[in-house]
């Protein structure tokens, strides 16, 4: 068969069959609901049936068609949970049927299980001339011998298109992997790249923090600090700090717990640099595991005297 470009008076005179329509706008246009994640939910439950329901006037793109959800609130279903001592979750998306061609909200039913149920997957099919191509909406979670879903029931699972094209979602409801894939994050303000199979932070940025200096518990450790600077910025942590001790004496040779890393500001791997304390030196070590800040003194450090840690960056681990 001779090459061919389309849609023009040469081929088909200009006619574009659906699955001409979806090769040709898929690939540019990013799937999702229209809006951002500040919206309502699209699906929703209020305990009113055993389902969910989706809001009237919203608005999706699926692989370069516009799916609009009308001007009237429609309930879906979901069948019930007949097996003793189990739970169900169920999968509700958006999909599009290629015979015929359509899209529409449906249920995929998962698996009862004593523990643990699983989600079911969408399906994305690449085959534009046969099959379904599945949009993730929410997820459906139904105990034994439920009558009725209520709100916490049911999980947004969505991600949005926004007003450039550029996918916005949160870090719950993030798109599948896909090489060079980008969106941003509106609850961790994070911009983050695909691989394909990993996930990097491109752009972020905390602002001036200061690291908490309580144990991993919450518990006060017995430092303040006027010289007191975090942040994370373009994946990145960036800590300087000069706490004094306001607890009692600190022996030589030991470590002392100066403070705990959130969980975002924490490092792929241990971290240790240079300390100063009155005299007398050391090393500051950052855990990864619990983000737990310690300084290890030759010289121990009495109450109301000064460690001086030396200005720390370090890749921040994923989260």
């Amino acid at each position: 068969m001779a090459d061919y470009a389309y849609p023009t008076v040469a081929h088909n005179a200009r006619v574009v069959t659906p699955r001409e329509y979806e090769d040709l706008t898929s690939p540019q246009a990013a799937d999702g609901l229209i809006g951002s994640p500040s919206l309502p939910a699209l699906v929703y439950a209020d305990s009113s049936l055993l389902g969910v329901k989706i809001r009237a006037n919203r608005a999706a793109l699926i692989r370069g068609l516009r799916w609009e959800s009308g001007d009237t609130e429609r309930s879906l279903p979901v069948d019930p949970n007949t097996t003793p001592g189990t739970t169900r979750k169920d999968l509700v998306v958006l999909r599009q049927s290629r015979n015929p061609w359509n899209a529409t909200p449906v249920v995929i039913k998962g698996a009862p299980a004593a523990s643990n149920p699983v989600t079911p997957s969408p399906t994305y099919g690449e085959d534009t001339s046969t099959g379904v191509w599945d949009l993730p909406l929410a997820e459906v979670t139904i105990p034994y011998n439920d009558a009725v879903t209520d709100a916490a029931q049911c999980v947004p699972r969505a991600w949005y298109v926004g007003k450039d094209g550029q996918i916005i979602c949160t870090s719950s409801t993030r798109p599948p992997h896909e090489p060079g894939r980008r969106w941003f994050e509106t609850d961790t303000g994070r911009e983050i790249l695909s691989t394909g199979s990993d996930l990097i932070v491109v752009g972020d940025d905390s602002g001036n923090l200061a690291l908490p200096l309580v144990n991993t518990a919450g518990a006060a450790l017995g430092w303040s600090a006027a010289l007191n600077n975090l942040r994370r910025r373009n994946g990145w942590v960036y800590l300087q700090l000069s706490p004094q001790r306001t607890g009692g004496n600190v022996p030589a040779n030991t470590y002392v717990d100066l403070g705990t890393l959130p969980p975002a500001f924490r490092p792929p791997f241990a971290i240790e640099s240079g300390v100063s304390a009155s005299g007398t030196q050391g090393r500051l070590s950052i855990r990864s595991d619990n983000g737990l800040v310690q300084a290890y003194l030759y010289g121990g450090l009495s109450t109301s005297n000064f460690i001086l840690c030396q200005p720390i960056a370090y890749p921040a681990i994923w989260s």
